[in-house]
């Protein structure tokens, strides 16, 4: 049984919750407290899967009680719950919860979350880390709400971090976007490449820097960084080929860039068991998702699908996560971003492994078949085989 632990200093909010989730006592141990300060105390005691609470409470406001809980706890799954907050306050509170829900909330909602926060927690439950959504990303997204959003507002809320900024217009300038003129500010970035784009470039750096400095071997992540950029760019480009909408195109790109989310979080949280994934993949050609398997008892893509989603991403980007090995599981047949990311997935595994490629052995023909796009798949290796002429720095291989 899960424990769930909801703090409010509203005795209305409380009761309120309590009815809503009666249902759920058969699979949830809920607790209800009205103060910070009872909470922290009480998880001294118990150990809980998930904490909600409320952000503007007197005392100890609810983004000081997460940050207790995330040094303190780091295994519980946090999640904001609040109605009217400043909006300093919620971007603090950002930075150390999984999610932030708005009241008021339905209990489908609401359940969803927590339900989605559970499974999630059970499948990283021994992990040291679980990256919080970037506050960049979360007030980029709350800027776009707004009726007076502009470019220039969004390169300045990206240039608030010096550091995302360089590795942002260090990517914009590389070959993967093939720009004709160098870009030198945020919001020429914005304005050539979209927000979707930018969104996800400050998403991905943001995850991968927080792991930097783990102790597990460098070329690891040098790897995975390119190669998670690299099926970005080829996701983009074969989308883009086929003429699909802009919504299409974006979502492959954030979908090749994160697919595999999932293995930075293994290898940073379970160092030893996925040097083991590594070596069997390059010294036996197991394939890495039956290693994770066997050896840690998840994959990457279903740790990666599950983390995307508790944070909310778009559910054809987290479809595409889930399914990029697998994508015979789908029963769409139109061309969707899991059809960009498996190709592009696929086609990098063997090139980077030296195996000559031939559609009929490195892609799902069955999805490819179901779909109806098998004749296609040769134009596609030539548009991927330009892509790779280049590395990120313009340097050729």
């Amino acid at each position: 049984m899960r424990k769930i632990l909801f703090v409010d200093d509203d005795p209305n909010i409380l009761q309120a919750l309590k009815r809503m989730l009666r249902p759920m006592r058969s699979e949830w141990d809920m607790n209800f407290i009205n103060n910070g300060e009872s909470a922290l105390e009480l998880m001294n005691s118990e150990v809980f899967d998930v904490i909600v609470t409320d952000i503007q409470m007197p005392g100890m406001d609810g983004a000081s009680l997460l940050d207790k809980v995330k040094q303190k706890h780091p295994e519980t799954v946090r999640i904001v719950l609040s109605g009217q907050a400043s909006k300093e306050m919620v971007m603090k509170s950002v930075g150390v919860s999984h999610q932030f829900l708005s009241k008021p909330c339905d209990a489908e909602a609401l359940k969803s979350s927590i339900t989605c926060a559970c499974t999630l927690r059970n499948f990283i439950k021994n992990m040291e880390s679980i990256p919080s959504l970037p506050s960049i990303y979360s007030e980029i997204n709350d800027a776009l709400k707004s009726e007076d959003v502009s470019m220039q507002k969004i390169g300045k809320i990206i240039a608030k971090d010096v550091g995302m900024t360089a590795k942002m217009l260090h990517l914009v300038n590389s070959a993967f976007f093939g720009l004709r003129s160098p870009v030198s500010s945020p919001e020429k970035a914005v304005s050539i490449l979209g927000l979707d784009i930018i969104k996800s470039l400050v998403l991905s750096i943001h995850i991968f820097s927080q792991f930097n400095k783990k102790k597990f071997k460098q070329n690891f992540f040098e790897w995975l960084w390119k190669h998670s950029m690299m099926t970005g760019a080829i996701a983009k480009s074969i989308a883009k080929h086929e003429n699909k909408p802009l919504s299409i195109i974006d979502y492959s790109f954030t979908a090749g860039l994160l697919h595999d989310l999932g293995k930075l979080l293994l290898a940073v949280n379970r160092p030893d068991e996925y040097a083991e994934v590594i070596r069997l993949n390059k010294e036996e050609n197991i394939l890495a998702y039956k290693s994770e398997m066997s050896l840690i008892g998840v994959t990457h893509f279903d740790v990666g699908a599950y983390l995307l989603g508790f944070w909310g991403l778009p559910s054809p980007i987290v479809q595409a996560v889930a399914l990029h090995h697998t994508p015979f599981k789908i029963i769409d047949k139109d061309f969707t971003p899991l059809t960009a990311v498996h190709f592009a997935n696929a086609f990098l595994h063997a090139h980077e492994k030296g195996i000559e490629i031939q559609e009929e052995s490195i892609f799902d023909q069955n999805y490819m078949s179901f779909i109806s796009l098998e004749k296609l798949l040769p134009t596609w290796i030539d548009i991927a085989k330009e892509l790779v002429n280049g590395e990120p720095n313009g340097k050729k291989n």
